[in-house]
């Protein structure tokens, strides 16, 4: 099961465990880009790769990251889209042709 982590979350294992996740990002963003790589079983969520940014404007995830980052999210997306499905709790956005927008 994917553990998804926040600003606010807790790292549970390795070196930084029990240390806030905004902290460590702080301290060590490489962390963060070494956790998306290689721990499978993590999501990083976007608001801790906006706050890395934030900190260190050259911060850029590796390709491997990024790719791995973008198809966790992708398949987590779906996961929704198919719970809200299923329980018909999905609204369609999109606009409808018979309503005027100006």
């Amino acid at each position: 099961m994917t553990t998804s982590i926040k600003l606010n979350s807790t790292f549970n294992f390795g070196k930084y465990k029990n240390q806030k996740v905004q902290e460590v990002a702080n301290k060590d963003p490489k962390y963060i880009i070494w956790n998306i790589e290689n721990n499978k079983d993590l999501f990083v969520e976007a608001e801790v790769i906006a706050f890395c940014k934030s900190i260190l404007p050259d911060f850029q995830l590796s390709e491997k990251a990024s790719q791995r980052w973008s198809n966790i999210h992708r398949k987590q997306y779906n996961k929704a889209i198919k719970f809200l499905k299923e329980k018909g709790r999905l609204i369609d956005v999109t606009p409808s042709p018979f309503v005027h927008v100006s």
